[in-house]
């Protein structure tokens, strides 16, 4: 009940509860479900659950959105009004522009892995961007180092990146306060336009790969970052290729002008790896 209330404390009370929300909910657990009926009670929303298909279930009533939450509250499946699923890049773009209106005197983490058009919205409300490594421990850490004079803020921020039923507090606060549609708050954030993949493959041969993807670089006068992985400068985008530090895999995430052109560029790595792999 302290964890609840303290969320439920984070946000304007008032504006939830006149906005009135109505939500549908899948969560992992009886648990999840209670202690987020249990917030949403205080705040004046409308919490029904779903037993089937989400997306079909959107459109049987006039919901404000509808998650999917995991069994300990960490992963969150954000949907929209007409049933849409929030991309993984689009939410990290949408956590940092709650943080940049929220203090934008707060540097705002997002992973090494992120678009780069949260730079470009961090630039419009005069606020700085920090990347960290893509690993979870690694932006937990990054957000506790430069944290804020203030401990009751820097949790507050701590809950709004890691914890799934503080994001969705974070959101409501947000439309409430804009009284806009989360479909709107999306369209606030430039186009992104990002491809990714997994490639299977061995232990043995992640260095070579690594390696001969730089010399290749190199050679074609690349501009390459090697903060982790390697990422790869283009006219009209980038490409990060990333070893999985767990699992046989190498991941590729790219980012384009375009669609297409993010899709170009995994086609191209993918191609690349194979050849260097096999």
């Amino acid at each position: 009940m302290f964890y609840a209330r303290n969320l439920i404390n984070s946000v304007d009370k008032n504006a939830i509860r006149e906005r009135n929300f109505k939500i549908l909910v899948d969560t992992g657990s009886q648990f999840v479900d209670w202690l987020f009926r249990t917030i949403a009670k205080d705040l004046d929303c409308s919490i029904d659950t779903c037993d089937g298909n989400i997306i079909d279930a959107i459109h049987m009533d006039d919901y404000d959105f509808a998650i999917k939450l995991d069994a300990n509250c960490e992963m969150i499946q954000l949907y929209s009004n007409s049933g849409q699923q929030v991309k993984d890049e689009t939410m990290v773009a949408l956590v940092s522009l709650i943080c940049m209106k929220q203090d934008k005197t707060v540097d705002v983490v997002i992973p090494y892995t992120a678009p780069t058009v949260i730079e470009r919205m961090a630039k419009a409300y005069q606020s700085n961007v920090v990347r960290s490594k893509t690993k979870r421990q690694a932006m937990m850490e990054e957000v506790i180092r430069i944290g804020d004079s203030d401990t009751r803020k820097t949790i507050e921020r701590f809950q709004l990146y890691f914890d799934g039923l503080a994001t969705i507090i974070g959101i409501m606060d947000l439309m409430a306060k804009e009284n806009s549609e989360l479909t709107a708050l999306i369209e606030d954030i430039p186009k992104i336009y990002m491809s990714s993949r997994d490639i299977e493959c061995p232990w043995t041969a992640k260095g070579r790969i690594m390696r001969t993807l730089i010399d290749n670089a190199n050679k074609d006068d690349s501009h390459i970052e090697l903060y982790e992985g390697i990422k790869i400068n283009r006219d009209k985008g980038w490409a990060l290729i990333l070893p999985d530090p767990d699992e046989p895999l190498v991941r590729i995430y790219a980012e384009g002008t375009s669609e297409e052109y993010a899709e170009e560029l995994s086609d191209f790595y993918e191609r690349e790896i194979y050849k260097i792999k096999d």
